[in-house]
């Protein structure tokens, strides 16, 4: 269980392994048949959204911080569960299906209704991100031993409330990731705001420290927060500098584990791999002869005889 790992975020690294996978058999499917393997994946992508509900209604999760047993037990049935997270996953998959073969030959330009459609997205990303600051955290923060319906403490969420929110989040959030994608993706000559901003050079250097950040970030997290010794008072401007040091701090060890771990094992690991196809693809070694065994009327032959 997750809950006994010494490195406890690590378990994405299992979890993206395990969809990995997943996911190989959706597209051997798709590449047999297209029609079946996109159909296929819209199923697997519902039968996570009904799972995911069904589960939180009977088990009563909550995904607000001050929830206590609620959001405890959704901590460990479900935020690093494979099949409840493969929303997320399958959103992809069933984006890169579904779009044109030959995407830059087929695509229109960058109408007001894909204007339109943008700032729903945009607007139900915010709705999801900021819903739950309404009512999530009127009262005192719930013991991981108590309830927010039976004791007086908690969100002001009912127990209906709180399970349809932890339900459809991901998935809201998720399918609009996935509709924004599909707008942008190999459109000619678009550049919505959202676009021009993804399309920026510094997010490419970024995103190849952003996985050596994930892994790294709880530990800056930890030594700092584990080594105050004064109460610390919530404010947003705190919260703010907090957010910016910890991502400050977190990249800059991802750089130096970059450049010391990550590139290092990666470059050898190609000069293994390319000598190795070099072996099976050089031509095999034979023995050098001599010239009377390869030509018996070479001259030297010739003298000797």
């Amino acid at each position: 269980p997750t809950t006994q790992t010494c490195f406890y975020h690590s378990w994405y690294l299992a979890v993206d392994m395990q969809l990995f996978l997943f996911s190989a058999v959706l597209v051997f499917w798709y590449q047999q048949n297209r029609i079946h393997g996109i159909r296929a994946t819209a199923v697997f992508w519902l039968l996570s959204l009904t799972i995911t509900a069904y589960l939180a209604a009977v088990r009563h999760w909550s995904i607000n911080t001050f929830d206590g047993a609620a959001v405890a037990r959704y901590d460990v049935e479900a935020y690093s569960k494979p099949h409840i997270r493969a929303q997320s996953y399958l959103t992809g998959v069933f984006v890169a299906m579904i779009l044109p073969p030959n995407i830059l030959e087929r695509r229109s330009l960058f109408t007001w209704s894909h204007r339109f459609i943008q700032l729903l997205c945009l607007a139900g990303m915010l709705v999801v991100s900021f819903l739950s600051c309404m009512g999530a955290y009127a009262k005192r923060a719930c013991q991981y031993q108590e309830w927010p319906n039976e004791s007086d403490c908690g969100s002001d969420w009912s127990e209906t409330e709180n399970w349809v929110f932890a339900a459809i989040s991901r998935t809201v959030w998720c399918t609009a990731i996935g509709t924004l994608l599909h707008l942008f993706l190999g459109r000619p000559d678009s550049c919505s705001a959202v676009s021009c901003i993804l399309s920026w050079r510094c997010w490419a250097p970024l995103s190849r420290l952003s996985f050596a950040a994930y892994l790294i970030h709880p530990i800056v997290i930890l030594i700092w927060k584990l080594g105050n010794t004064e109460k610390e008072v919530f404010s947003p401007i705190t919260f703010g500098m907090s957010f910016i040091s910890v991502c400050v701090v977190s990249y800059l060890a991802a750089l130096i584990a970059t450049l010391f771990v990550e590139m290092p094992a990666s470059n050898l690991w190609k000069v293994y791999s390319t000598r190795k196809v070099e072996r099976k693809t050089a031509a095999p070694w034979k023995p050098l002869q001599h010239p009377l065994q390869v030509n018996p009327h070479h001259r030297y032959g010739a003298i000797n005889a």
